[in-house]
């Protein structure tokens, strides 16, 4: 009888490239094919006073269906896979040129200027103080900010020109921001419960280059690699007017 007792080893299984399950399946058949073949021949050849073992040859063609189902189940997987990248590669798109708002508490600076820094206050306060420092620590600006419309309750913008305290515009690179209430005497502001005010930032900017990197879609934002888990919101960017 024909042994296929390591035909699904031998015949890759779990290939995830597609080309290795269809060859396994085209391979699955002309061993198939010579199986039967055999079988016949051994039928029609057999000993009268000793016929075949009907349980060998049944168990046989068991193991080429067990063998041949778990073929198709992996092509139907990779079948998956494809359409999975597809949509991932579709969805890409729709985020190129977009302005998206990202967590955290850095700015790339490139020719093109900084991404607009978004910054949300639990309650109001009477100043802001707003320090960007360089990826050695250095202090590079410090603004303080004091307008109603910029110490409400809320969200509120700054936008950064990309210079520093002496008006000269900084390198290229990734910086850091830090936001800080302060009351009316320069300190720190406290809300009701005596506790430090919390200012949550993020750093909105366009939408240039979109990669998939092990699976997970990175924008490229200003220059800056973000993860896609990190965008809090995806807009329109606003169209200027010259």
């Amino acid at each position: 009888m024909v042994d296929i007792s390591s035909l699904s080893a031998s015949q890759g299984i779990t290939n995830a490239t597609g080309q290795k399950s269809a060859s396994s399946m085209s391979s699955i058949g002309d061993t198939f094919d010579s199986f039967l073949i055999l079988l016949t021949q051994q039928m029609k050849n057999q000993d009268p006073l000793k016929p075949m073992d009907a349980t060998q040859f049944t168990t046989q063609l068991v193991q080429f269906t067990q063998v041949e189902q778990q073929i198709r189940q992996n092509q139907n997987l990779e079948a998956m896979i494809v359409l999975q990248h597809s949509t991932l590669v579709s969805s890409m798109t729709s985020y190129l040129g977009k302005t998206v708002d990202t967590k955290g508490e850095t700015v790339f600076l490139s020719e093109g200027g900084a991404p607009d820094i978004s910054y949300t206050l639990p309650v109001g306060t009477a100043k802001v103080e707003l320090t960007i420092t360089d990826s050695s620590g250095a202090v590079v600006r410090k603004v303080t900010l004091d307008k109603a419309t910029e110490t409400s309750k809320g969200a509120h913008v700054y936008t950064w020109d990309g210079k520093n305290n002496s008006g000269i515009t900084m390198t290229e690179g990734t910086y850091n921001v830090a936001f800080k209430a302060l009351d009316g005497s320069g300190q720190p502001a406290k809300s009701a419960d005596g506790k430090p005010i919390d200012i949550s930032t993020t750093a909105s900017g366009k939408v240039t280059h979109v990669t998939i990197v092990d699976g997970q879609i990175i924008l490229t934002v200003g220059g800056a690699k973000i993860p896609l888990a990190e965008v809090s919101s995806v807009r329109e960017t606003p169209t200027t007017t010259n």
